[in-house]
């Protein structure tokens, strides 16, 4: 993915804008740290949410404290008809074994940072064990669930990567 200017971090709106417009898939109200959403998204995971919606949210301040987008389809820009990808990496197994796979060192593994050339990579400074990672497709992925629940099974946390993967809005958000 190109490089592409980034908001700041405060600027709910400004953020609405880059998943709607620069990444071209739609985007919804949500409380992130609630992990709840304040719209009904099903219709939008089949359809392109109107640019008359999208402004009227914005207008009315509904990304405040948040947002959700909508994954698989790309609605709008230079990768429409595209699909948007999401790789949910909960471990550090997970993002190790997904950066060797994506590795081109010759067998050398390449670092998350170097993945981030290619890919939208989203990791939080507290907790740098996990990453999201988000990149175009021309073909769209199946889902693949979380292998969480597998590892808190008794598995030992280091054994078995975490890897989520979600290919259309209808995998979820």
């Amino acid at each position: 993915m190109e490089a592409v200017g980034i908001p700041p971090l405060e600027d709910h709106n400004a953020w609405a804008d880059f998943w709607y417009y620069q990444i071209g898939v739609n985007v919804i109200p949500a409380h992130t740290r609630q992990k709840k959403t304040f719209v009904e998204w099903k219709p939008w995971q089949i359809e392109s949410i109107p640019e008359e919606l999208h402004g009227q949210w914005k207008r009315e301040n509904r990304f405040a404290d948040g947002l959700a987008i909508i994954l698989g389809k790309v609605w709008r820009g230079e990768h429409i008809g595209e699909y948007l990808i999401f790789v949910d990496l909960d471990n550090q197994k997970a993002i190790e074994e997904f950066c060797a796979y994506f590795s081109a060192n010759n067998g050398q593994n390449a670092a998350l940072i170097q993945i981030a050339e290619k890919f939208i990579v989203e990791q939080h400074l507290d907790d740098t064990s996990k990453a999201h990672v988000f990149y175009y497709s021309e073909v769209m992925f199946p889902k693949k669930s979380s292998d969480v629940n597998i590892i808190a099974s008794g598995k030992d946390d280091d054994d078995l990567p975490a890897i989520e993967i979600k290919g259309l809005g209808t995998h979820g958000i």
